[in-house]
């Protein structure tokens, strides 16, 4: 590949030696069927196979994945400034808005510092009491017999949220709604990027965008 010039940043000369080795995958769709079929055995063997830091494609799309902690603190941190988060993670600005997951810059710096007072270690231990104190209702209304445990977890994460971070509790009614909607997106999300809907362009109106984009208006 091209020769490092010197004083040149690392990332900038990783990308202009080209795209590292990997799987080939289909000479349509490249390996975007295999990640399918089983997405953690994939990433794992391809890290297997190809070492620290590959790429292989999805149709279109060209994928670098790294996988040692070294390379994952160099790409998230020392050089996060030359980052921009996915395609994928963008697109859920159209459910959840620009927040910290999907926010980058200095509208995540701003974000990033009104959110960490709450979140701090000494805030989740005093978290703890309330958490166990809701699991133990989750326990005592269940009912005998098999129960849905997403149904029960959904509930348990909602209650959870309300009291610790904002010091109230869902009604009934709303709280099944919300979990209707979560799991709505959660479902939704995955089609999108687990099936060949992810080959599909965002501005197609997929009937499962469609139902997505729609449960995320729900929780908002």
């Amino acid at each position: 590949g091209p020769r490092h010039h010197p004083g040149e940043d690392p990332v900038v000369a990783l990308v202009r030696a080209g795209n590292p080795p990997g799987p080939k995958g289909n000479w349509l769709v490249g390996s975007f069927f295999s990640f399918v079929k089983d997405p953690l055995n994939f990433l794992v063997e391809t890290a297997r196979d190809h070492g620290d830091i590959c790429s292989y494609r999805f149709a279109y799309q060209t994928v670098w994945q790294v996988n040692s902690p070294e390379l994952v603190e160099e790409v998230l941190l020392k050089q996060a400034r030359f980052m921009i988060k996915d395609e994928v993670t963008r697109d859920l600005e159209s459910v959840l808005g620009q927040g910290l997951l999907t926010s980058s810059g200095d509208l995540w710096k701003r974000q990033r510092k009104l959110a960490a007072p709450p979140l701090q270690k000494k805030q989740i231990q005093q978290y703890a009491a309330c958490m166990v104190e809701e699991t133990h209702g989750m326990v005592d209304k269940m009912a005998e017999g098999p129960v849905d445990i997403h149904e029960h977890m959904v509930r348990l994460t909602l209650e959870i949220v309300g009291r610790t971070l904002f010091d109230t509790r869902f009604e009934d009614t709303a709280a099944k709604e919300a979990g209707v909607a979560l799991t709505g997106v959660m479902d939704g999300f995955m089609l999108l990027i687990q099936t060949w809907r992810r080959l599909v362009p965002s501005w197609v109106p997929l009937p499962a965008r469609i139902r997505y984009q729609r449960a995320g208006r729900a929780i908002d």
